[in-house]
């Protein structure tokens, strides 16, 4: 169960970053190109006023949803550990 909860929070966090990243690009004023732009420029409202919000919106849902991954990692080494004590 703790397998799947990594999994499944570990691939959401990359989803949803990936997501709020692109929806944020599609609003950028000019092209967007990583090999010209930062990705700080995507959540700076002074170069991107319209997609700011969206990206800084997703970079915090992505964290949260880290910060729950993380948790479960520990958990699952933790749990790892003990089991290894009584072998």
């Amino acid at each position: 169960m703790r397998r799947l909860f990594i999994s499944v929070t570990g691939f959401t966090a990359f989803g949803i970053y990936v997501i709020f990243t692109a929806l944020s690009m599609s609003k950028y004023p000019d092209i967007y190109s990583p090999f010209t732009n930062w990705l700080s420029d995507l959540g700076n409202p002074l170069v991107n006023p319209s997609g700011a919000l969206i990206y800084n919106l997703g970079c915090v849902l992505t964290s949260l949803v880290l910060v729950a991954f993380f948790i479960g990692l520990r958990s699952w080494v933790n749990a790892n550990k003990r089991l290894k004590k009584y072998y």
